[in-house]
């Protein structure tokens, strides 16, 4: 069984509805395992879609609407996303499993404490940051709207940026 939890978002970030009705109460679950096993081939895909989909599957009600899709998350503004985004951050179980592990220099068996929850969001807010970096990057290059960027595959975007990578260094710019 999931835990919920309740975020507020601040007064300039809420979740604006087709009617124009503004929603400050998000309740959300944290991610699981199953997310990360669903997602993992469409984040090799889409990072953005991949990232949109754990929202989607997380939060259960966004104010008084409980059908939560990719679309809505897609209208949920960035402060917003990131505010819930630190919800679960602090939210997240402090498990930590001890691992058994031996130095392959010296052969000395140690134990090694790894917490997957707060790995698993350190890599979706990575990959997210990256995301927002490879967007800046075409966007002020090439002049293509966040929308034909984020259309993109992974593979398709970092050809752009190798191509444009490439461009920049035989020119001597930065």
């Amino acid at each position: 069984s999931s835990r919920f939890f309740a975020a507020k978002l601040p007064k300039n970030t809420a979740f604006k509805d087709d009617g124009g009705k503004n929603h400050f109460q998000v309740e959300f679950r944290l991610p699981n395992g199953g997310d990360q096993e669903e997602l993992a081939s469409l984040a090799v895909e889409n990072e953005a879609e991949a990232v949109n989909e754990l929202f989607s599957r997380c939060i259960c009600r966004i104010g008084r609407l409980t059908k939560i899709d990719r679309s809505m998350v897609k209208k949920l503004p960035a402060r917003a996303r990131e505010t819930i985004e630190n919800k679960m951050e602090e939210l997240a179980p402090q498990v930590d499993p001890d691992m058994e592990a031996t130095c392959p220099e010296c052969e000395t068996l140690f134990t090694l404490h790894f917490n997957m929850s707060q790995f698993f969001l350190n890599e979706l807010k990575i990959n997210l940051d990256q995301l927002y970096q490879e967007v800046h990057f075409l966007a002020f290059y090439y002049k293509w709207s966040e929308s034909e960027i984020l259309a993109m595959t992974n593979k398709k975007r970092r050809k752009y940026l190798e191509l444009l990578g490439d461009h920049l260094e035989r020119n001597g710019e930065e």
